[in-house]
């Protein structure tokens, strides 16, 4: 049976594991921080020096936007082109997806027992288009259509709109010029320390939230009503007929307060009139409760293909 190599890297860390085709499982998964001045090469090279089996495809997920089958790193100086990692290690197939594009593919088997339902439980499909979304060190959003092919945006990267998350009387607009720097981890981080002039990382104002600090329970209500806002636009430019799918750990350490919170009613619904209320009301919101859907995602895509 063909083995393949799979790849998610980062702007920190190179994660990888090696799986049978056809396998829904991926049994064991390492991760080596990366260096700035280490090559992806390098640590291809290490791996398939030390593998017990013979590789005959790579599958990478990588964080930046894909032009002409390569990939121009966001956060690391580097681009990844698909046939030169192909011809250099003799490989039957080499493909290259964008992170998101990646976690889109991986809901083609996400079970439900690692979903926990935000708004909309139970609601019927209206279309079979899936949205993922999630606010980490930057802004994923991404689309699966019809169980088949996955679409990655850049939306985390523009600029439109920006006024409508940030009121300007507040919070100095010159520090938040794109999307992703008002719904992400830092931003939560930006937030506290506007009020506090305190430097604190995104998870230890979310744990002062949960211990019931003032300034921290003000930080993560607001970054809940940008994000919903944020969704409810999303809702209706996409229509995700099948729910948004929110993943990442910044996501997953937020549980507490949207299941505290009436999400639904005083964020999501609001200011939304008819018809397009309707389709926020049944817009199925959930939490992915599971780690490394990028490579569960290579694993899926690299079956997908195969089948066809």
């Amino acid at each position: 049976m063909e083995s393949s190599l799979l790849v998610d890297i980062g702007g920190t860390n190179f994660r990888y594991a090696i799986a049978d085709n056809k396998s829904k499982l991926i049994s064991k998964i390492e991760k080596i921080k990366l260096k700035n001045s280490e090559s992806i090469d390098s640590l291809i090279d290490q791996i398939l020096k030390t593998t017990p089996v013979e590789l005959n495809n790579i599958v990478l997920s990588v964080a930046g936007p894909k032009l002409y089958d390569s990939i121009e790193m966001t956060n690391r100086n580097l681009k990844i082109d698909r046939e030169d990692i192909k011809a250099k290690y003799k490989l039957s197939q080499c493909y290259i997806l964008n992170d998101w594009e990646a976690v889109a593919y991986s809901h083609l088997n996400v079970k439900e027992e690692n979903l926990f339902n935000v708004i909309n439980k139970n609601k019927q499909p209206y279309n079979n288009c899936i949205l993922c979304v999630g606010p980490g060190t930057g802004l994923g959003v991404s689309l699966l259509f019809d169980h088949k092919v996955a679409h990655a945006t850049e939306i985390g990267n523009i600029n439109f709109g920006i006024k409508d998350l940030v009121d300007d009387d507040f919070y100095s607009f010159s520090k938040f010029r794109k999307i992703e720097d008002v719904l992400s981890g830092s931003a939560i981080s930006k937030f506290y320390m506007y009020l506090t002039k305190k430097n604190l990382t995104p998870e230890e104002v979310i744990r002062l939230a949960e211990e019931k600090e003032i300034e921290a329970l003000e930080v993560v209500s607001d970054f809940l009503k940008k994000l919903a806002y944020f969704l409810a636009q999303l809702s209706l430019i996409y229509l995700p007929g099948k729910g948004i799918y929110l993943s990442g750990s910044l996501v997953r350490s937020l549980r507490y307060f949207l299941e505290t919170t009436d999400f639904k009613k005083n964020y999501f619904l609001s200011n939304k009139n008819s018809p397009q209320f309707k389709i926020l009301e049944n817009t199925v919101i959930n939490i992915v409760d599971q780690e490394h859907l990028a490579l569960y995602g290579c694993l899926n895509y690299i079956n997908l293909v195969q089948k066809a």
